[in-house]
């Protein structure tokens, strides 16, 4: 079964990783079948930058649930 890691936030302080393993999906939602997450539990889906007004074309790559299904 295939095991992902995903991110959730903690009060004050950095988001933290949590593996967990997946079931059956139809693309929209997942089932979860292991791992420390609770039922109902936010995770991390996007993260957002502010504008890059250093003239700088270089960006970090922004997390994303492509391929989790």
């Amino acid at each position: 079964m295939p095991v992902y890691k995903v991110w959730v936030a903690v009060p004050e302080g950095r988001p933290v990783p949590v593996d967990i393993t997946t079931g059956i999906s139809d693309g929209s939602n997942t089932e979860v079948i292991s791992g420390a997450l609770k039922e109902g539990q936010e995770v991390i889906v996007e993260a957002v930058t502010g504008n890059n007004k250093g003239g700088s074309s270089s960006q970090a790559p922004q997390p994303s649930m492509r391929g989790f299904r």
